[in-house]
């Protein structure tokens, strides 16, 4: 009696996992690739951790600006330039990228073409913000 009980239940699994694995399966609609749109804009906003300061960089030349935004009227909206320096001539859209770094304050300029770096500080204080060259260029 007792095999006749496992027998049953190893047939019944046997049918069950033979049956699902003959039903078809829902075909995957692939998701689209997101657009890498800093390749091919000029302008691209960077968060800051504070959270009314994004950094709008040219792509092209490597020029910075603080841009300050609010939903108070009381409070100012305001671009202050970090550099207005052309780091690089041409038109080339993408080529300056920045990275966040662990100090509040600072970002890493990277220009994907020369290899050269910047550090970039930004500040609500006009004498403590600016874009500067990081030592061996």
């Amino acid at each position: 009696m007792r095999k006749q009980i496992v027998f049953s239940l190893v047939c019944t699994v046997v049918m069950v996992l033979g049956i699902s694995s003959c039903q078809e399966k829902p075909q995957q609609i692939p998701m689209p690739v997101p657009a890498t749109a800093y390749e091919s804009t000029s302008f691209k906003l960077y968060p800051t951790e504070n959270i009314w300061t994004f950094l709008k960089l040219d792509t092209r030349t490597g020029q910075l600006w603080q841009e300050h935004w609010s939903i108070d009227e009381k409070s100012s909206q305001v671009e202050l330039v970090l550099s207005d320096a052309i780091l690089a001539e041409g038109k080339t859209n993408g080529r300056f990228e920045l990275y966040p770094t662990k100090n509040f304050y600072n970002f890493i300029l990277l220009d994907k073409v020369s290899g050269s770096t910047y550090q970039v500080q930004w500040s609500f204080k006009e004498e403590q913000r600016g874009v500067i060259p990081i030592s061996g260029q």
